[in-house]
């Protein structure tokens, strides 16, 4: 077996053909894939599970069991109230843990290996910094720093569809590559509107000893990624709703994002990667695949989203003519095509494919 060209055996015996090399990360890394392990061409490795996921997860269902704790008379080790376990434990099912474990040995990577997912922006004073009128403000805040706003009512499946002309007033720097707060002196009219709300602003009295100013935002983000092309979905919904988002808007706080930059050093591959992402995460099998894992169910069947959570979903290799028909067709939903029933289900083939696994049933 060649290592850097065969792939994990699937259940046939075959082996899924890879390409020599995949995608160079920022950091300088590229990835190979051989017998179910990925490792990186600078030397570090990375387990790709090639076994049945029991407790449920993708690339952490290998850890270690945890250390027993020594009994202790009239003591009692607990977690901590808000704590969430490392993987969602779930009954084992043999059709399931088959399923589960013929998408690990074609696995290539997770998204939590390929992507750095961030959560949106956190300014702690909502009701200062974002609106949809801001034409009412008087005088209403210099234009530059009033930037358009991403929420979870704006992401559908592949694109946004703008629900408002919400807008966040972002006093940041967005050349600098640092978080820079503007200089109020430079921006009359937001400044006397940030002044009129200086009490609630300073209130936030975490600000000062964090070395921030008092107009700034708790969690800004990283300012000049928002210019770069970049995926995203909401912390809370029902179906998975991942989409492209090129116009430079800034995200909120109830939704996550990957900037494509962060997926390679190649924009070529980085957008290759982000569509192959979507048509994974947009996927029954992706659906599936969430809730035999993650397993994290709410009120009326929706789902959180989160990092610990997407992080675990996996790629097929990027290289095979499996994940070249699945970027291609969410080129397709990107640009325009509707998501139709019969489109959906052409999607779901193509993953399932990808995978070498059957569809699965929802």
């Amino acid at each position: 077996m060649n290592p850097r060209t065969d792939g994990p055996s699937r259940p046939d015996g075959s082996r899924a053909a890879l390409g020599a090399e995949g995608p160079t990360r920022p950091d300088g890394a590229s990835f190979t894939l051989w017998a179910g392990r990925s490792t990186r061409s600078d030397g570090a490795a990375s387990n790709v599970p090639t076994e049945g996921l029991r407790p449920s997860g993708s690339t952490r269902a290998r850890q270690s069991p945890p250390e027993k704790v020594p009994k202790r008379a009239g003591r009692r080790k607990t977690l901590p109230r808000n704590a969430e376990p490392e993987t969602a434990w779930r009954m084992s099912n043999a059709e399931v843990d088959s399923w589960l474990s013929g998408i690990a040995a074609t696995t290539w990577r997770s998204f939590g290996e390929v992507a750095r997912i961030r959560v949106g922006i956190k300014t702690t004073a909502d009701k200062v910094f974002i609106s949809d009128r801001w034409s009412d403000v008087e005088p209403p805040p210099e234009p530059e720093l009033l930037r358009e706003l991403i929420t979870h009512h704006d992401l559908e499946p592949w694109r946004i569809a703008r629900a408002h002309d919400t807008r966040v007033l972002y006093p940041y720097d967005l050349t600098r590559p640092n978080r820079t707060p503007i200089d109020l002196n430079e921006f009359s009219c937001a400044a006397e509107y940030l002044r009129t709300h200086k009490d609630t602003l300073a209130a936030r009295h975490y600000l000062a000893p964090s070395g921030r100013e008092w107009f700034e935002i708790w969690v800004p983000q990283r300012p000049h990624l928002w210019r770069e092309p970049k995926l995203v979905f909401p912390d809370i919904s029902d179906r998975p709703r991942f989409a492209l988002d090129r116009s430079g808007a800034v995200v909120n706080g109830d939704c996550y994002w990957i900037s494509l930059p962060d997926l390679a050093t190649n924009p070529a591959d980085a957008e290759r990667l982000a569509y192959l992402l979507m048509g994974v995460a947009n996927s029954g099998l992706g659906l599936r695949f969430y809730d035999a894992v993650c397993g994290n169910r709410l009120y009326s069947g929706r789902r959180r989203w989160i990092t610990q959570y997407v992080s675990r979903l996996p790629l097929p290799n990027p290289g095979s003519a499996g994940s070249a028909a699945i970027v291609e067709l969410a080129r397709e939903f990107v640009a325009g095509r509707p998501s139709d029933a019969a489109a959906r289900a052409e999607l779901d083939e193509r993953v399932a494919t990808a995978f070498s696994v059957s569809l699965p049933v929802l």
